[in-house]
């Protein structure tokens, strides 16, 4: 498949920029997605004034779409590991990470020493040394290894959602130490697990509790915060949301003296608690009456306040219609149908919020949203892309900060959202502009990004066994399983035929190519 010869670099991106022009053509420059069935595809902006189409895309099996939604990004011997096992199978091994073998990435995490560190060990370890942004750094990696090496793959896309429903910003000063137990005793601890533990693990984590003001929070002064996300962007929802502004603040009170132990307020003979949960007494409201969604919080007014709101709204029909809606539009599809939304929160209701149990329910194949999937598929976000990518093309990555900062350029580094939402998830937020995206895709492709590798005979490897007669086949099974849009393969393909020989460096250009093809911009 491949030849010896090679072009001049210059030459290469000159013709790929070329090709570029001539296949997106004329148009505007504004993004103009559409939530209709994709008979006519979906515009996304190159942000160079010219219109991408994404023409429709060909159909799949019910296999093939739950490796995409299931998994962190296409790889070519998944997939078809998948379609061997049938999609009930499959879905029940990753519905059960425990039981998947998983050393080769657990190596790879395990030399990154600041992760199983507590946030005392961390702040002894590394405040005020000159590698005091290794927890942040090492934290990073590990996600991104996780994603790309992990054989437990839908545990992985859950923990992804659950980092952004209770999103914390990582660069919010204490946060640097006290994320990463976050990320492990809370979000990974219960990412398949139910969800009533998850948050009240939530509720109680020094990180969360540190970003979102709580452990300022004292009788008098209540600070409204986090009792404020815990209500709209963790629980209730702000669709038909069943609480006031008078909840709010009831709620705020209720979790008055929820705190930390920190390195200031550590009482005497309790050395080494830094980054722990800490209730004080003396700074919680004890004043009556407290009303929440008309109920009355009983006394005797002290730490179980917090606890009866936590377990008033994880029984409550608005969490759970919440909650459905939110995974349904992660791991099916953007615009989720209200049956199914009722459906999977029903089961949620009947399970004690059991998130196996909901995943098993969004992935029944008869369910009324299923459908969807194929006419309106989802736009990657900047670190789907990326390790989609890495996932494809089995590439060498050898120190993740690289990969990091092309995420920071493109928007979507992990853990680096300011605000509590969380990283969005969509085309509107992230479909603007194209050129970057196709900026580091050839970057990866081209092996200029320091770290990342990946040789010819390598590429060569991996085209060959999806066991495609031509290049372009081989390019579209590798990247997508057969997906990309006939329409965005035809000017590759003259553009390789407009080679003598196929070198390695047409190679390379093509699959550049395809992986800036507006049709694998979607899943």
């Amino acid at each position: 498949m491949l030849a010896d010869e090679t072009r001049n670099p210059s030459e290469q991106k000159a013709s790929r920029r070329a090709l570029i022009r001539g296949a997106l053509g004329a148009g505007g420059a504004l993004l103009a997605a559409s939530h209709s069935p994709l008979r006519g595809g979906v515009t996304l902006s190159s942000g160079a004034g010219r219109k991408v189409l994404a023409k429709p895309l060909p159909q799949q099996s019910a296999v093939r779409t739950l490796v995409d939604r299931i998994t962190c990004g296409f790889n070519y011997s998944e997939w078809q590991r998948a379609e061997a096992l049938g999609y009930a199978a499959y879905l029940e091994e990753q519905l059960h990470p425990d039981q998947i073998m998983d050393g080769a990435a657990q190596a790879m995490v395990n030399a990154l020493p600041s992760l199983n560190m507590t946030a005392q060990q961390l702040m002894n370890t590394y405040f005020g040394m000159t590698n005091d942004d290794d927890p942040q750094r090492e934290l990073k990696s590990a996600v991104l290894i996780r994603q790309v090496y992990s054989k437990r793959q839908l545990f992985e896309r859950m923990v992804e959602f659950w980092t952004d429903h209770f999103n914390i910003d990582h660069n919010k000063t204490e946060d640097q130490y006290l994320k990463t137990v976050d990320d492990r005793e809370v979000i990974r601890e219960h990412a398949l697990g139910h969800f009533p533990d998850l948050l009240k693990a939530s509720a109680h984590s020094a990180a969360m509790l540190f970003y979102l003001d709580n452990v300022v929070n004292v009788a008098g002064t209540a600070q409204e915060n986090y009792a404020r996300e815990l209500l709209e962007l963790h629980t209730l929802g702000l669709e038909g949301a069943p609480f006031d502004e008078d909840d709010v603040k009831v709620v705020a009170r209720c979790l008055t003296g929820w705190t930390m132990h920190s390195p200031s307020v550590s009482p005497p003979g309790l050395p080494g608690m830094y980054g722990e949960f800490r209730y004080v007494q003396a700074n919680h409201d004890i004043q009556a009456p407290k009303v929440f969604l008309g109920q009355p919080i009983l006394a005797p007014y002290d730490q179980s306040d917090g606890d009866q709101v936590l377990d008033m709204i994880v029984t409550h029909r608005a969490t759970a219609e919440h909650i459905s809606r939110k995974m349904i539009a992660w791991l099916l599809t953007e615009t989720p149908n209200d049956t199914l939304v009722q459906r999977v929160a029903d089961v949620y209701d009947n399970t004690n919020g059991s998130i196996k149990a909901m995943i098993r329910a969004i992935f029944q194949p008869s369910n009324p949203g299923a459908a969807l999937v194929a006419a309106r598929p989802k736009f990657r976000r900047p670190q789907h892309l990326i390790v989609s990518l890495l996932r494809s093309l089995e590439l060498t990555v050898t120190d993740w900060t690289h990969i990091g900062t092309a995420l920071s350029a493109l928007g979507q580094r992990p853990f680096d959202w300011p605000a509590p939402n969380g990283y969005p998830d969509g085309v509107g937020a992230w479909g603007s502009s194209l050129l970057p995206r196709w900026g580091i895709a050839s970057r990866l492709i081209d092996d200029t990004i320091p770290t990342v590798t990946v040789s010819d005979a390598q590429l060569q490897m991996v085209l060959q066994n999806t066991g495609a007669p031509t290049l372009l086949g081989a390019i579209d099974q590798l990247l997508s399983g057969g997906r990309l849009s006939p329409q965005d393969l035809a000017p590759i393909q003259a553009h390789v035929d407009s080679f003598p020989t196929v070198t390695p460096a047409v190679v390379r250009e093509a699959l550049a190519l395809a992986a800036s093809a507006p049709s694998y911009q979607l899943y």
